[in-house]
């Protein structure tokens, strides 16, 4: 069965800044093979990840030429022949792999490349599940147990991942603190807003970054001994978040977005004896069995469906993407951009 429409994509030959290294192809849409399956794209967000692979800086990336993007919702419209799948025409999919590329209209691909979800869940949620709150649940439960009434403290709280993080924590019992940077005082207006977004996420504690040292947020680390830290941003940063953080704590690192090394003071070695670890989902999603993986999308579908997690979005027509990639790595932003098509 031929498959009406133009095929569209967008993709890179080379590596290197995103505006110039991408661009928009059009062409025929495919045909599945034997064993495949035809999706057509929904929403795919734009990730820091993506970017990076673009710009040929991240660790697991496709071969070029390739399509970005790694995220995103699909329904499947044709399935081969000899498919061996309980995948149907109509059912909605998420890639199961990173490196698939997803910026694109159509994709045929193996079946097994894809996870099926319930169609009842808002399509803007689904396409962004697989990353930034699976991400934020596996941390919340791999690192230590967390009681109800700890404390998590995390920087880039304005995040993606940070705010799934203090949504999630309010699920399960858990306080967060919530380490933020000051706009410029001509975004006054984007300050207010950012704080008052994150109170109604259920975040308990604001602080910005340059108060960490103060006496008063000092006396909120001793008062609240956060056990888990989650660390984006890296360099002198988390040094600092360090030296405020009790005995015994563990840090989680599942980003550098300072791009600064990480530098940790001796004392946070000997004295407090912190437990530092990292965390990467792409290599969890690759190491950890379907089925462990499915439970944890079940209970975050749950929790969308009852309203207490979601993605803040801001959606591009995929004709658009100069102006989604602009504003998806601009700072300061509470949005998760989403390309449509």
């Amino acid at each position: 069965m031929a498959t009406s429409g133009v095929l569209r994509q967008l993709m890179y030959t080379a590596h290197g800044p995103p505006l110039s290294a991408l661009a928009m192809r059009s062409g025929t849409i495919p045909t599945p093979g034997a064993s495949e399956v035809l999706v057509k794209f929904l929403a795919s967000p734009i990730n820091p990840s993506d970017i990076n692979q673009v710009e040929g800086v991240y660790p697991k990336s496709p071969s070029l030429p390739a399509v970005g993007g790694n995220e995103g919702l699909a329904e499947v419209v044709q399935v081969g022949r000899d498919c061996a799948t309980d995948l149907k025409e109509g059912d909605r999919v998420i890639p199961r792999w990173s490196c698939l590329g997803t910026w694109t209209s159509h994709l045929a691909s193996d079946a097994g490349n894809f996870i099926k979800l319930p169609g009842d869940v808002d399509p803007l949620q689904a396409a962004t599940l697989s990353v930034n709150p699976c991400t934020a649940y596996r941390m919340l439960h791999d690192f230590c147990q967390l009681q109800p009434g700890d404390y998590v403290v995390q920087n880039g709280a304005t995040s993606a991942v940070g705010q799934a993080a203090i949504q999630l924590a309010k699920v399960f019992g858990w306080k967060t603190i919530n380490i933020v940077r000051k706009r410029p005082e001509d975004q006054a207006k984007g300050d207010a807003e950012m704080r008052a977004h994150l109170q109604e996420l259920g975040a308990d504690h604001i602080v910005y970054d340059d108060e960490l040292m103060e006496p008063d947020t000092r006396a909120l680390f001793k008062e609240t001994r956060p056990r888990l830290a989650l660390n984006c941003v890296g360099g002198k940063p988390l040094s600092t978040l360090c030296k405020v953080m009790p005995q015994h704590g563990t840090v989680v690192t599942y980003g550098g977005m300072s791009k600064k090394p990480i530098m940790l003071p001796t004392a946070a070695l000997i004295f407090q004896d912190l437990h530092f670890h990292g965390f990467w989902m792409t290599r969890w999603n690759d190491t950890t069995d379907l089925a462990e993986r499915q439970r944890m999308l079940d209970t975050l579908l749950d929790l969308i469906r009852s309203g207490q997690l979601a993605t803040r979005v801001q959606t591009h027509a995929l004709e658009n993407w100069e102006e989604a990639i602009t504003q998806a790595t601009a700072p300061y932003k509470l949005d998760k951009h989403v390309l449509v098509f």
